[in-house]
Parts: C-alpha cells; sequence; structure tokens
C-alpha cells in the first residue's frame, strides 16, 4: 500500500521560491487515482475527515471528489482508454492564478501562403473536386503548450 507523505506546505514553499514575485492565488494536485487512494487513507487524514465530514455533511458538494489538505485542492485524475495522465503513485501540485504560467502558441499552417507569418489557432482550405463535383475541406491546428516556469510544478510521491 503506498503511503504519501502528507507536506504539502513544504511543497508550496519550493514552488514559492520559483515563482520570485508571482504571487498564486490557490493550490491544486492533479493526482493519479492510486495516490489520492492513499492520501485519504492515511492516518491523519482518516482523522480529520472523521469530525470533517459530519458537519459539512448538510452543506457541502459531494460531486467533486476533490479533497483539500493544508490549502491544496487534490484533485483525482482518472485514466481512462488505455491512457495513463498521471503516473501511478504520483502527484504535480502547480499554482493557479499566476499570470502567463501556462501558455499556449500556434505554429502556422504547412501551406504556401503561410511561410513567415504569424501561426493562428485554426487554418482551413477549401478546394473544389475534379468537375464541380464538390468541396474537398482541410483544416489544421498547430499549438504547442509550456510552462514558462517548470520549476513552479512540484513532483509528489507516494
Amino acid at each position: 500500500m503506498l503511503v504519501p507523505v502528507i507536506r504539502p506546505a513544504s511543497a508550496r514553499r519550493s514552488s514559492e521560491a520559483e515563482l520570485g514575485t508571482a504571487y498564486a492565488a490557490s493550490w491544486v494536485a492533479w493526482c493519479a487515482p492510486d495516490f489520492i487512494d492513499a492520501v485519504r487513507a492515511h492516518p491523519s487524514i482518516e482523522a480529520a475527515l472523521a469530525g470533517w465530514q459530519g458537519a459539512t455533511m448538510m452543506t457541502a458538494d459531494h460531486r467533486s471528489g476533490d479533497l483539500v489538505v493544508g490549502g491544496v485542492r487534490l484533485v483525482e485524475i482518472p485514466n481512462r482508454a488505455n491512457k495513463v495522465y498521471i503516473p501511478a503513485g504520483c502527484a504535480y501540485l502547480t499554482p493557479e492564478g499566476v499570470p502567463d504560467l501556462f501558455v499556449t502558441h500556434f505554429a502556422p499552417a504547412d501551406y504556401v501562403e503561410t511561410v513567415n507569418t504569424e501561426g493562428l489557432p485554426l487554418y482551413a482550405k477549401a478546394e473544389l473536386l475534379d468537375f464541380d463535383r464538390g468541396v474537398s475541406i482541410e483544416s489544421q491546428s498547430n499549438p504547442i503548450s509550456i510552462c514558462s516556469r517548470p520549476r513552479t510544478v512540484i513532483k509528489l510521491n507516494a
């Protein structure tokens, strides 16, 4: 059984040191299913939840399944369609609300007329078929998303 070390404050401090003067509005940890199960089964979390659940039973929204530990919202990312999004026993702590922390840029399409131009989110072209029997339509998007400060994302292991 995985036994995670529940120390969100030290992980947050590491990330805050890399943020410099930028301020994070909140913190979220994107968790593998077994990581969040191990956190929920941790003795200190079980004891805290025992009293807390009774007090908030009538007002809480139970659909999300998120858990907040030390000011960090833990969100389970399920692995679906045979894709592993987060490796077993891992979670990634990320600051939220930091301007330009995660950015997306677009490359130009692979058409002659788009050479040496600034990329757009979407390109589409249409071409008439032989003898005007229809139209062939092709579209493409060439995004790349990056984290501008990768050391602010902290990997947590169970």
